[in-house]
Order: C-alpha cells, then sequence, then structure tokens
C-alpha cells in the first residue's frame, strides 16, 4: 500500500499533476486499508460450532420441508420418474469413479427416493462411504454428464446401522428440459 501512495505522489510531481494530498487524506485512507483488513481477517475466521450449522441446516431442512408438505397433494408423476432415472444415472456414474487406491466401488450409491411437486422435488439416496456419497454429489449436481439441472439442498447426512455407509436427504429445484439416464439402463444397470 505504502509503494502506491508513493507512485501516486511521485507521479504527481513528476508529471506536475498539481496533486494536492493532505496528511489528513493519507491518514483517511490508511485507516480505511487497516478497518478493510480487519473485515478481511473475519471471514477467514474459524467456521461456527458444530451446534450452529447443525442448527442453520435443521432451519433449512425445515422450509424445504414446509414447501413439500404444501405441495404435497400436487406431485409430478413425470418429473419424478425422469428425475430419479437422471439421477440414478449419475449414480452409476459415480460409482464409477475411481478410488485412490484405484479401485471403484461399483452399484454403492442408490437413490432410494424422489418426488417432485409443483417448485420443489425431495429425496433420498443411500452410499456405501462419504467416499461414495461425494462422489455421487459431484456426478449428481456438479460436473457429471447426467446431472439433474436445479439447484439442490442436501440437509442430511446420516450413518446407515453404524457403520461407513450414509443416507442423505436432498432438496432440489423442478429441473427443466429432457433427462439424461445412461442409453439403455434403468435402476442400477439392469438393461430396459
Amino acid at each position: 500500500m505504502r509503494d502506491a501512495v508513493r507512485a501516486a505522489l511521485g507521479a504527481c510531481i513528476i508529471l506536475g499533476w498539481g496533486c494536492t494530498t493532505s496528511n489528513s487524506e493519507v491518514a483517511s485512507l490508511r485507516s480505511e486499508v487497516r478497518q478493510l483488513r480487519k473485515t478481511i481477517a473475519g471471514m477467514n475466521g474459524p467456521p461456527p460450532p458444530v451446534a450452529e450449522r447443525v442448527k442453520l441446516a435443521r432451519d433449512d431442512e425445515a422450509k424445504l420441508q414446509a414447501r413439500v408438505d404444501a405441495e404435497q397433494r400436487q406431485e409430478n408423476a413425470e418429473r419424478s420418474t425422469d428425475g430419479k432415472k437422471t439421477l440414478q444415472a449419475a449414480a452409476l456414474d459415480a460409482d464409477q469413479t475411481v478410488r485412490p487406491d484405484g479401485g471403484t466401488a461399483p452399484n454403492s450409491s442408490t437413490v432410494t427416493s424422489f418426488n417432485c411437486y409443483v417448485t420443489i422435488c425431495k429425496g433420498t439416496s443411500t452410499h456405501a462411504n462419504e467416499e461414495a456419497y461425494r462422489a455421487f454429489l459431484t456426478q449428481a449436481f456438479g460436473a457429471g454428464p447426467h446431472r439433474y439441472k436445479s439447484w439442490f439442498n442436501v440437509t442430511r447426512v446420516e450413518p446407515v446401522g453404524g457403520g461407513a455407509g450414509r443416507t442423505a436427504v436432498f432438496y432440489t429445484g423442478v429441473a427443466k428440459g429432457s433427462p439424461t439416464p445412461n442409453p439403455g439402463t434403468g435402476e442400477k444397470g439392469k438393461p430396459q
């Protein structure tokens, strides 16, 4: 910052711009820079406590579930079917994701339910472990070729049976356009 101020003052003197920089202006700018540094430092602080993050997630889930409850009688069966096919294709893609040890985890992710209504969908999925769950998220909602094209919010991920398995509850918007399931496959790789 000092170098920038010096350079600006030097340009004023050398080029004869007639710059009039008072000590109070410089002091004001320095004060502003100090305040910005404090603000930025506060942004990079530690994450909120776990209890606070859990409360925020539960609040989000309650709001999203209220929308599902309000639309419960207006299920969009076509979007539910198409969305589940797309997400199941993403689960198949995730199962082919290479693990750090070089292997894959075939048939380790499954979309157990997916229901769409007027403006919102709710789904659940199961995964063999945390790694399979993360691979599914990447394929289903990130960069995968069979991604579900809408917003999403995972509100809960719970261990299954005390082991490494995971069950996830998620909400999405109602996707627009056609689904992109794997050609020639239905549920978990069974031929259609």
